[in-house]
Parts: C-alpha cells; sequence; structure tokens
C-alpha cells in the first residue's frame, strides 16, 4: 500500500554541522511570536527563516514573507548553507527525550519519500484529525514559493515484528552523521544508501497503511500541491501513474510499537473573553451522565502530594494527573478546574451513551466515545453552548501541554475553566483513521515534536529536482 523511497536530501553543509542546535527550528504550528523572534536572533541561518519567515511593514503580493523565503532557501543553496546529497538515501532518525514523569524515552525512525496517496483510496494513508483552510493556505503559498517539503510528515505503521526497527538498530550502532541537543532532546540522524533498509522497507510496507500522527496540514497541503501542478501542466488526475517530484511529499515514519511512541494529552483552558462558562449551571447539566467528586480546593490533602503536602503546580498536577489516569482505567473521566481552586472528576457513569450525548449521524460511535469527543461535542458545544450545531471558535480554548502551566494560569482571572484528560490511545487513533473519521483538532500530541531542517527535500527548480 505504502510507496516508499529513498530520496537526495538537501541538508546543512559542513560549515554549521557542528552547530545544528543553532539552525534547527520546531515544527511552524508549535512557534508562538515569541518563540519565533528567538529563534531568529539565534542564528542567522535558523531554518525559520525559511519555514516561518516574519511579516515586514509594505508587504504585498509581490514582497512578502513567502517571496523572501524562497529567496532565502536559493542564496542558502548557492552558497552552500544548504548541500544537496550526491546519491538518494534513507535517513534514519533518533530521539532521546525525558518524559514530564522523568524517565528517559528513545525514539527511532526515518526519513524517505513517501508516493501521496488521496484519502479516499484504499488502504494507503490515513488521517485521524480536522484540519483548517487557513493553515493548510499558509503551506501551500510557502511550498510554491520554496519548491521543497521543509518539515517533515509524521506517519506510523504498524509492525508488530519489529523488522524494519531492528535494521534502524544496526544503522545507528555507527557514529552518527549529525547530531544535535535541543531543549534537553539529542537528535540523531545517520544517512543509510545501504540496500538492507531499503529492502526491509519495501518488503515490510508494501502492504501495509500508514497513520499520520502530526502533520496533516502539511499532509493535505501535499495533495493540494500535487492537484495544482498537475493542473498547470493541463494532465489533471491522468498523471496518477507518474512518478513526479510532487507526487510524493517528506515523511518521518515510526513503527506505532517501536520503543518511545508516546501518545501525550493536549489540555483545554476557556479564557474569560469565550462565552461565559457559567460554572454550576454546567455542572447541574453534566450530573445526569457524570459522578462529579470535588477532588482538590482550599485546604484539600488532594490538591499536592499525599505524603510530600507539596502544593506547588508541578505537584499538584502530578497527583491530578494520577489520579485521573487510575479512573480512566475503567470510565471515560476529565478533571474539570475552576478559577476558586476547585478541582472536580468528572466520571462518566455506567449507563451514560455518547450516541444518545453526541445525537450526531455523521459521528460513529468510535468517534463519540473518545475523550476528546464527549469534551468537546458535548460538554462544550451541547452542554455550555446548549446546541449541537454550534462550535467554539478558535479563540474560545487555549491549548496547553503541561498540566502544571494549567493549574498556575487557572488561578487567576484569564479563565473561566480547565479540563485535564487522558491521552487518546494507539489503536483509538488507528480504529478512527481506518474508518476514515475525524477526531477534533489537538486529539493527540505524538510526542516529542520531529525536528525540522535535519532534511529537506527538494522538488523544484531552485536546486536539482528529486527523482523520487
Amino acid at each position: 500500500m505504502a510507496d516508499v523511497r529513498p530520496f537526495a536530501a538537501l541538508r546543512y553543509g559542513p560549515a554549521l554541522a557542528q552547530n545544528l542546535a543553532e539552525v534547527l527550528t520546531p515544527p511552524y504550528d508549535v512557534i508562538s511570536p515569541a518563540m519565533q523572534s528567538d529563534l531568529f536572533a539565534r542564528h542567522p541561518k535558523n531554518l525559520v527563516r525559511i519555514d516561518l519567515s516574519a511579516d515586514e511593514a509594505g508587504d504585498n503580493e509581490t514582497e512578502n514573507r513567502y517571496t523572501r523565503a524562497g529567496r532565502t532557501l536559493a542564496q542558502w543553496i548557492d552558497e552552500g548553507t544548504l548541500v544537496r546529497d550526491a546519491e538518494p538515501a534513507l535517513y534514519v532518525y533518533e530521539q532521546e527525550f525525558s518524559m514530564p514523569d522523568g524517565g528517559r524515552r528513545r525514539r527511532r525512525g526515518f526519513f524517505a519519500a513517501v508516493r501521496i496517496e488521496d484519502f479516499e483510496d484504499e488502504g494507503g494513508i490515513k488521517a485521524h484529525e480536522r484540519t483548517f483552510e487557513g493553515p493548510k493556505a499558509d503551506r501551500l503559498r510557502l511550498t510554491r514559493a520554496t519548491q521543497c517539503n521543509l518539515s517533515p510528515i509524521f506517519s506510523i505503521y504498524d509492525d508488530p515484528e519489529g523488522g524494519i526497527d531492528r535494521t534502524l538498530a544496526e544503522v545507528a550502532a555507527r557514529a552518527p552523521d549529525a547530531e544535535a541537543t535541543i531543549d534537553s532532546i539529542m537528535h540523531r540522524l545517520w544517512v543509510e544508501r545501504g540496500e538492507a533498509l531499503t529492502r526491509e522497507v519495501a518488503e515490510t510496507l508494501a502492504d501495509k497503511p500508514l497513520y499520520i500522527a502530526d502533520g496533516h496540514h502539511r499532509y493535505e497541503t501535499s495533495i493540494n500541491y500535487r492537484r495544482e501542478l498537475r493542473a498547470q501542466a493541463g494532465t489533471g488526475e491522468q498523471m496518477a501513474a507518474s512518478q513526479a517530484p510532487f507526487d510524493s511529499t517528506l515523511m518521518f515514519l515510526a513503527n506505532m510499537h517501536g520503543e518511545g511512541m508516546e501518545i501525550l494529552p493536549t489540555y483545554r483552558m476557556i479564557p474569560a473573553a469565550a462565552p461565559d462558562f457559567g460554572v454550576e449551571k454546567v455542572l447541574e447539566s453534566l450530573a445526569e451522565h457524570f459522578e462529579i467528586e470535588l477532588i482538590g480546593g482550599a485546604g484539600d490533602d488532594a490538591d499536592g502530594g499525599a505524603e510530600t503536602n507539596d502544593r506547588s503546580p508541578r505537584a499538584v498536577a502530578a497527583n491530578l494527573i494520577a489520579r485521573l489516569a487510575a479512573s480512566g482505567e475503567d470510565a471515560l473521566s476529565l478533571v474539570m478546574l475552576t478559577p476558586d481552586g476547585r478541582a472536580r472528576m468528572l466520571r462518566l457513569r455506567p449507563g451514560a451513551d455518547p450516541a444518545v450525548m453526541i445525537p450526531d449521524s455523521d459521528v460513529t460511535i468510535e468517534v463519540q466515545r473518545l475523550d476528546v469527543s464527549i469534551l468537546h461535542r458535548f460538554i462544550f458545544d451541547r452542554v455550555w453552548l446548549g446546541s449541537s450545531g454550534t462550535e467554539l471558535g478558535h479563540d474560545d480554548i487555549a491549548y496547553v501541554k503541561d498540566a502544571a502551566e494549567v493549574i498556575e494560569r487557572i488561578g487567576g482571572d484569564e479563565f473561566q475553566a480547565a479540563f485535564l484528560l487522558n491521552p487518546t490511545r494507539m489503536e483509538q487513533v488507528c480504529e478512527v483513521a481506518g474508518l476514515g473519521m475525524r477526531m477534533p483538532q489537538k486529539s493527540t500530541y505524538f510526542y516529542p515534536k520531529v525536528i525540522t531542517g535535519m532534511v529537506i527535500r527538494m522538488m523544484g527548480n531552485i536546486g536539482t529536482a528529486d527523482d523520487s
């Protein structure tokens, strides 16, 4: 099902090979304005100047951050800042990182060129999250200007026997060709041109689908770019059997059963500026479907560590997350936090039916029973907003990845309420994606993010076109 091939990557040249930590960047969609400024200041050749260039006064249709990104890329190639490898390869990539609980993990996979498939195609490539037009329009303009896949799509495959993992381990036994430590995460890269890995990948993935873990907007942008270039060539969908550069896209592929495959939750906070939450009214409505237990508040030992009485945000968060995980083992559970310092466990009652709570014929039961679906489609849409056909706007929810940050920020006047939830499980991701359904946005946080700039895949005449 998956057509996965080596490619000749564009990479930072010898002048910056020892300073990769200064020039690599997180994916564009996690870069805040403050982080963008920091990355600009970190090094004049940081890839953020291409992947997420800054707006400037006087920008117009012919002079803007996209055109500047294209010129910058061309300049860096001409001067040797970025150098294209002479031969195609698969690029083994490893991240060594710490989890919130302090445990150390390692995730290993590889970069490759993967043939694009429409989601309607049988098998192939599967998605699980909704996308939005704004980010796709942004990425399409950047792709036109650079003719490159700058930031990889992270996809996973089902290989319980671990054949590819064993071959990757053999490659990683030698010294890496590139490495960098960024924010306590070690990134290592091996350039592998041997036939063993290519053969193992082709044989293992030939009859398996790929599931997009992160990068849904980037993948749909690749589909749109392919459609656009086919239309320009006047061939339309007749090029379905072609191998033009734009028929493939850059992916990082990893085994869903491999070491370090971690999915973390993304927590939700409701800003004070959003429609009035009405906590007491909401709790009254939720009582029909949820058992509600006060598990933290002023003077309550549940706030901090049970043994240490540590009331720091980190300790409070760790305790609440542990209790949430225990409750979630046998019932869908959420923790609701309010500015008065109270924490409440919302535990779905045994007789509660997600299909009744989310009466949407377009949503399958597999999606209805997800924690994030109950939170968004029932608590937010039906209970809070009072309508299953109304959704919260983009500015009505703040998405936060650190539970301690939630604890710190909920105590002021910035937010009305916050919700902690358990992570979506790997089998849920594959089940929903396999059915062609989509989860609410920010349903999964595959940790850590794959770095941008370790490898770039060229498609156009800024450099020599990729044959894959």
